[in-house]
């Protein structure tokens, strides 16, 4: 299938070549204690990174149904939830996960309406990938749209994902675009 086009073999030879250059760029790091401890869970980011997600866990069963409010989560992890083996990072504001920051902070119905919030999205953006609308390259925005939002829960699941003033800015813009239904519906200028 893809020998019938020569543009997808350039396409992936594009990506291979940007693949081989970023694996090439990445070997002088490969003998450093940061590259070689970040899957560690005896020391390190990865470390500190499951006992914040035990606190957090811990604080989620504390205030299951209201969570500890928004930006609420600093204060409490430090004075109430932070596990004696984190105790090198006292000042964390975020449990470095989505779907615990949900929690923690929102309680059991805001975690439900931040996922159903996420799928809304990438929903609206997948469904609008399919549709045939005037202009050709419209559902580019919406592939754009779904790879951004894909890619901000695949990094929320180790940071943070949405709750900066600027990330859920980025959010509500994915929202919009992701209920536009054509270039017309854009308001005029």
């Amino acid at each position: 299938m893809l020998t019938r086009a020569r543009r997808s073999l350039r396409v992936l030879w594009l990506i291979a070549a940007i693949g081989l250059l970023a694996a090439v760029a990445l070997l002088p790091f490969v003998g450093s204690d940061r590259l070689s401890n970040l899957l560690s869970t005896a020391q390190g980011t990865g470390f500190l990174r499951l006992n914040v997600w035990r606190s957090a866990w811990t604080m989620g069963l504390g205030h299951p149904l209201l969570g500890v409010g928004p930006d609420n989560f600093l204060y409490a992890y430090r004075s109430h939830y932070i596990m004696p083996q984190a105790w090198m990072e006292p000042n964390l504001n975020h449990p470095h996960t989505w779907l615990l920051d949900w929690w923690t902070r929102l309680g059991v119905p805001g975690m439900a309406l931040g996922l159903c919030f996420w799928l809304a999205v990438v929903y609206g953006a997948i469904v609008r990938i399919g549709a045939r609308v005037a202009v050709a390259q419209w559902p580019a925005l919406y592939v754009g749209v779904a790879a951004a939002s894909l890619a901000g829960i695949a990094h929320g699941l180790l940071d943070i994902s949405y709750a900066l003033p600027d990330l859920m800015a980025v959010w509500a813009l994915f929202a919009v675009l992701a209920s536009l239904e054509s270039p017309q519906s854009l308001p005029p200028a």
